[in-house]
């Protein structure tokens, strides 16, 4: 899908391999609303939001050209049942190197503007959103359940991938806000991953043990785990039976965690 308005609203996929597949004009002045829509029964990714797509050369913006990004918006939305890979996923820039595809991660910050506001994710075997070059981002009042974390589902069954949030091996993401989210029996290595200027406020995070087989007895994983990052704050969440509830390693720099509330139940 290549547009300047692009509206996706109101309509049920189901049991599609990939159903959207989005490519974003880059401009300052394009719109991308995902609303009112309902993913069920998907063979990998229910909606994947791929690199902005420059129309004057006709192809995906080389890193020395602009910042120009369009807004996406997606609201009350259900994601479930995505047997492969994620809910959302949102793509890097990827140069052609001849030699394959690789990441170049000194420009991949470039999905902007991107708000993810009262949406479902549910039953997903992956991650319920990656957030590869996503930037300056507004997650709010969305409802994380049953999200196992499994690297590519039911076909592997083997590797461990996140929770509710995650970023692909060896890509970045920074400066976002969640707030408002509820966070309940997701995959243990954490109900949500946190990376450079991830801020997290007012969300409800329970019993995020989930073990890839389904059950809830991983108690060798963490709420929220990251390494040497700068700019991070948790406050006032209430975090419940989760088996570590916030880890922190030694590199971080400047977080600001205060006002929560931690309870155990047995």
């Amino acid at each position: 899908s290549r547009g300047d308005h692009v509206t996706l609203e109101g309509n049920y996929f189901a049991g599609w391999m990939q159903t959207i597949v989005m490519e974003p004009l880059e401009s300052d002045t394009s719109f991308y609303w995902i609303k009112y829509n309902h993913f069920a029964n998907q063979g990998w990714c229910p909606l994947i939001i791929g690199w902005p797509y420059n129309h004057l050369t006709g192809t995906t913006r080389d890193q020395e050209e602009g910042n120009q990004t369009p807004g996406i918006l997606v609201e009350h939305n259900i994601f479930e049942n995505s047997y492969g890979e994620d809910g959302i996923q949102w793509q890097p820039y990827y140069p052609n190197t001849g030699a394959g595809e690789s990441p170049n991660l000194q420009f991949n910050y470039r999905h902007f503007k991107t708000l993810v506001r009262d949406n479902i994710f549910r039953d997903l075997w992956e991650n319920a959103n990656d957030f590869k070059a996503v930037g300056h981002a507004m997650l709010e009042n969305n409802y994380y359940y049953r999200v196992y974390g499994v690297d590519d589902g039911i076909y592997r069954m083997t590797n461990h991938s996140g929770g509710a949030f995650e970023v692909g091996a060896n890509e970045v993401s920074k400066n976002a806000i969640a707030r408002g989210n509820v966070f309940y029996s997701n995959a243990g290595s954490s109900g949500s991953n946190m990376w450079p200027g991830w801020k997290f406020f007012h969300n409800t995070m329970i019993n995020n043990m989930r073990w890839r087989d389904g059950d809830r007895t991983n108690n060798t994983a963490n709420l929220m785990n990251w390494g040497v990052k700068y700019g991070n704050a948790i406050k006032n969440n209430i975090m419940q039976d989760n088996y570590i509830e916030v880890q922190s390693s030694a590199g971080d720099a400047g977080l600001d965690i205060d006002y929560n509330y931690y309870y155990k139940s047995d």
